[in-house]
């Protein structure tokens, strides 16, 4: 996670490059949280329902996943 430097003296002497670093972060953070990653899940013989649920979870992102399929 990225923080913004607690510096008052920025703040009072110019409040326009406190303002340009806070909206760097908030962007910053935006750009962060919109790239989530996700984990398929895998067949497990082992585990009796881990097909049922790969596949339920592959109808979920087909769309993800049919463009991972063309690009590669």
């Amino acid at each position: 996670m990225h923080y913004i430097m607690n510096d008052w003296s920025l703040a009072h002497n110019d409040g326009k490059s406190w303002l340009a670093a806070v909206t760097i972060s908030l962007k910053k953070a935006e750009n962060a949280m919109s790239q989530v990653t996700f984990m398929l899940i895998l067949d497990v013989k082992t585990c009796w329902s881990s097909t049922h649920q790969m596949l339920w979870q592959a109808l979920d992102f087909h769309q993800a996943i049919d463009d991972f399929i063309a690009k590669t």
